[in-house]
């Protein structure tokens, strides 16, 4: 009986101490200082009256409005998606909306370029940086910090991980916007305690893709992609 005994003491101790380490953590992500800073397009975003549908782009609609995009560097140009259309072109072209980019950057020696396409169309002010890799974001906002971006694909599941352990807090939301890539995952209960999360540090949130809006979810934007129906 005294080795059971002793057994207990030790569990209870080690529970004792994890509720513990796990209060003292959500308090100090709670109590955490929330960066003011926000960039004009994402203050512009959060305080919209309206969500943004960001509509995918494809060949022959109109550049206009607020879109989805892809760019890659292919041939010595960024260009849109699988097409020849050169970026700049489409940048100078697009009229009375944002832009979601989602950029494919196989090399950082490439990012120069874009930041030269994005300066000389001026669409810094209506583009919103996006990737479903958390390096290459990283890489274009150390190139140009004062740029819009969202958060990558890793850094959304260490969020939901914490999330789950009630610690969302604890993590600071450093992207201008938080996105939730749909890729690979499902509408969740999770959500709740990361959208809320997110509000709390004054992140506007985009969702997507999705082929409608999701009317439980009050957020500030959309990347709508057709469905197999609309194509």
């Amino acid at each position: 009986m005294g080795a059971f005994y002793r057994f207990a003491i030790t569990v209870a101790s080690v529970l004792i101490t994890a509720g513990i380490v796990w209060f003292v953590l959500k308090q100090y992500g709670q109590s955490r200082p929330i960066s003011p800073y926000q960039t004009d397009l994402a203050r512009k975003l959060l305080n919209s009256q309206t969500p943004l549908l960001f509509k995918s782009w494809a060949t022959g609609m109109p550049t206009r409005g607020d879109l989805f995009i892809q760019t890659r560097f292919q041939n010595n140009q960024w260009v849109i998606g699988d097409t020849d259309h050169d970026l700049q072109s489409f940048l100078t072209e697009h009229e009375g909306g944002r832009i979601l980019l989602e950029v494919n950057l196989s090399s950082t020696s490439k990012a120069g370029e874009l930041k030269k396409i994005i300066n000389e169309t001026q669409a810094e002010a209506k583009v919103i940086f996006t990737s479903r890799s958390d390096g290459a974001l990283k890489d274009l906002r150390e190139l140009s910090p004062a740029w819009t971006f969202t958060n990558g694909e890793i850094f959304l599941a260490r969020f939901l991980s914490l999330s789950s352990l009630g610690l969302a807090s604890t993590m600071e939301i450093k992207a201008d916007v938080f996105m939730i890539h749909m890729h690979n995952l499902k509408p969740s209960s999770d959500w709740i305690s990361i959208l809320r999360e997110a509000k709390r540090q004054n992140k506007p949130i985009i969702i997507g893709p999705v082929t409608r809006p999701l009317e439980e979810y009050s957020v500030q934007g959309w990347w709508i992609r057709p469905s197999s129906r609309d194509i």
